[in-house]
């Protein structure tokens, strides 16, 4: 009987660790995005904080929200992309999550890779399920205005300049 017990759980925590199934190309994922036309979410994170950043907060979204039932169940919009930042210095600048105390970022883009949002900081799995559909609808519109800054929401979007699916 213990035995069962155990699988079960093990299957359980097993199915909530991939509540989003990852891509680990960009290239193949906007292509994806493209013949799907599903939005695109890339979250640049770093295995390690190099002095002056803080990247707990990537921990704390791996660990929480990325596992829920919500988050994975608005994930089924996108074509999900998880990057290393040191692997990807060139994309993460292009996408502004290079630079920034946060260590990276989660930027959400339409199909045609026209920046939707980006977040910086920690967020709780249903806040952030919100932000994934709100992003996702067809009646978001890529964000124009000010300076962004860590711990807030992206309101300079626009393309990613310089590169095509």
């Amino acid at each position: 009987m213990n035995k069962v017990i155990l699988t079960v759980l093990f299957a359980l925590s097993a199915c909530a660790a991939d509540a989003i199934q990852w891509e680990s190309s960009f290239a193949d994922a906007a292509h994806k995005a493209k013949n799907s036309n599903k939005s695109i979410m890339v979250y640049f994170y770093r295995d390690s904080a190099p002095a002056g950043y803080d990247i707990a907060w990537q921990r704390q979204m791996e660990n929480e929200t990325f596992n829920s039932g919500a988050v994975g169940g608005a994930a089924e919009r996108y074509v999900c992309i998880k990057l290393e930042v040191g692997a990807n210095k060139e994309l993460a600048d292009q996408y502004g999550c290079l630079n920034v105390s946060s260590g990276g970022g989660i930027v959400f883009m339409s199909p045609a890779l026209e920046v939707r949002t980006t977040i910086y900081a920690f967020k709780e799995a249903d806040i952030f399920a919100k932000s994934m559909n709100n992003a996702a609808s067809d009646k978001s519109q890529p964000k124009t205005g000010g300076k962004t800054t860590a711990g807030q929401e992206n309101t300079s979007g626009g393309t990613g300049a310089g590169y095509k699916a």
